[in-house]
């Protein structure tokens, strides 16, 4: 009885090492998707604020 109280516990805990293994990978993935679309929006906003200085040039030209 004691040993296969033993084996269940293995492999619950087997299957937790698992579980835990794939959250990670779940929160790296979403962590570099987070960090791209920042990136795009950095350079979007960039691009926005020379296109608006841009504008100023030409409008005081």
């Amino acid at each position: 009885m004691k040993e296969k109280q033993k084996e269940l516990k293995k492999g619950t805990r087997n299957n937790d090492v698992k579980i835990n293994k794939a959250q990670i990978k779940i929160n790296e993935s979403k962590s570099k998707r987070k960090e791209k679309s920042n990136q795009k929006k950095e350079v979007m906003t960039k691009m926005i604020r020379t296109r608006n200085e841009n504008q100023k040039e030409t409008k005081e030209t």
